[in-house]
């Protein structure tokens, strides 16, 4: 196996039809060893397969392997996924603490990278070659149910206490996937927000570099950004379409991945020689949907993603005809995070009843939206809906425009705006468009106190709402 340092990387020049960023867009981000970057022994349980096709695509599931997809063929070519090892395949894996993750009486994979992992769970097995049994599945002519109880990847044979479950189905011209987790854990406490790969793709090593859409103008058939796969060390990109795919240079064929609503995805190849290999090889690239989420020890989890082979014009045109809600910030925490997520503080926990309580004491604490994208321009005022209770009488909101690396230390943008802390429920509304630096393309909100605040004990935010109109 492999541990993933700090990558310092900027993005070469690419073709001149392609979009060409600036050369310092990409952050410095500590990347963890991927389970199907290592070289774990190919397993030799026999695969249990479960298939659709039609005329375009043929797919596989695995039901020896907790239904993951092991198989995808498109136009009668060669298997697209990488089946080297339990780590690979095309499948959902969920990252939660506490790190390390070692119960007693466990027993852990021998390697670092698995100290570093802390609670992760694929869904074929574990690093042992143990396998996730199906326990449930329902077949029609084109699709699949699959119900499973994993284990946790890092440990031998280790209930991970939760199910997971999976509906693929198969379209004309590729094959939309919606999961769902539920879990159950025992360690009940509330762990920081991990990016979960929702999937991951591990594909057959001939694919060699990727493409998507990296810009300010969505949706508009700007041109694409196109370039190598980085190896070794895996490197993240902002995607405001919501795509990747991955390119052969020797092929018009490729293998996109639509994952709607979520705005990042790592990209890597693994194992030499670069830019061969057939499904069985320890060469693999790797695309993911990745989803930066907490995850509750007693709460669901879902996402959907459709998996796209074929040209690329066609790859875009399939995610182009999708619907595509208000991009704008609507959101009501009435039952659900939404996605967002903290730093250096926690809130009630699962369920979520109309509001997010949070702990507003902790020093340096941060609130952060989901990675999104939106005009500044479509959004003069922004609503937030909450109750303080402080004794401050500002907080702050904060941004981060596109190829920021994260919320710039700069009052053009952050607004310390009043609020009143006695814990009654207000909206309170923010001329955003007055900030010198709300303009270009907004990618993230952050909430957090102001500067110069004291950190006193017994601090609390009820935050019931972020919107662009008034709730």
């Amino acid at each position: 196996m492999r541990f993933f340092l700090l990558l310092f990387v900027s993005l070469l020049p690419v073709a001149c039809n392609t979009y060409q960023p600036p050369p310092n867009i990409n952050t410095p981000i500590p990347v963890l060893a991927r389970p199907g970057g290592s070289t774990l022994p190919l397993q030799a349980t026999a695969a249990r397969m479960e298939y659709l096709e039609n005329a375009n695509i043929k797919v596989g599931l695995d039901m020896a392997r907790g239904g993951a997809m092991t198989f995808l063929s498109y136009r009668g070519r060669p298997n697209m996924i990488n089946v080297f090892d339990d780590g690979r395949y095309l499948q959902v894996s969920l990252w939660g603490g506490p790190i390390p993750y070692i119960p007693p009486g466990a027993e852990l994979y021998p390697s670092e990278d698995a100290k570093a992992w802390g609670w992760l769970v694929v869904t074929a097995g574990d690093s042992f070659g143990n396998l996730t049994g199906v326990t449930e599945t329902r077949k029609t002519a084109n699709e699949i149910y699959v119900k499973s109880s994993p284990i946790v990847f890092t440990l031998r044979k280790y209930p991970a206490n939760c199910t997971f479950e999976y509906w693929v189905t198969l379209e004309a011209t590729a094959v939309k996937v919606r999961f769902k987790a539920t879990l159950n854990r025992t360690e009940t406490a509330q762990y920081e927000a991990r990016g979960h790969e929702a999937p991951a793709v591990y594909a057959t090593g001939n694919f060699t570099q990727f493409t998507t859409y990296y810009g300010t103008k969505p949706y508009a058939n700007e041109p694409l950004l196109q370039k190598d796969l980085p190896k070794a060390w895996p490197d993240y990109y902002h995607v405001p379409e919501n795509w990747v795919a991955l390119v052969d240079k020797n092929s018009d064929i490729a293998l996109g991945l639509y994952a709607p609503y979520r705005f990042r995805t790592l990209v890597g190849t693994f194992n030499q020689p670069y830019g061969q290999g057939i499904a069985t090889d320890p060469q693999t690239s790797l695309i993911t949907g990745d989803d930066i989420t907490i995850l509750d020890h007693n709460a669901p989890y879902e996402c959907q993603y459709t998996v796209i082979p074929g040209r690329i014009s066609d790859i875009r045109a399939y995610v182009y005809a999708q619907p595509r809600p208000d991009t704008r910030p609507n959101y009501r925490f009435t039952a659900d995070r939404l996605r967002w997520r903290y730093d250096n503080t926690r809130d009630q926990g699962f369920p979520i009843r109309d509001g997010l309580a949070i702990d507003f004491s902790p020093k340096n604490l941060l609130i952060r939206s989901p990675l999104w994208q939106w005009p500044a321009a479509d959004v003069p005022k922004l609503y937030i809906q909450a109750a303080f209770t402080t004794s401050a009488k500002t907080a702050r909101l904060s941004w981060r425009t596109f190829f920021e690396e994260d919320f710039p230390d700069s009052p053009n943008q952050n607004i310390d705006f009043p609020i009143i802390g006695d814990g009654v429920v207000r909206t309170y509304a923010i001329d955003v468009a007055k900030a010198p630096n709300w303009k270009g393309s907004i990618i993230q909100l952050g909430i957090r106190q102001s500067p110069g605040d004291p950190a006193l004990a017994g601090q609390r935010l009820l935050l019931k709402a972020v919107m662009a109109d008034v709730p």
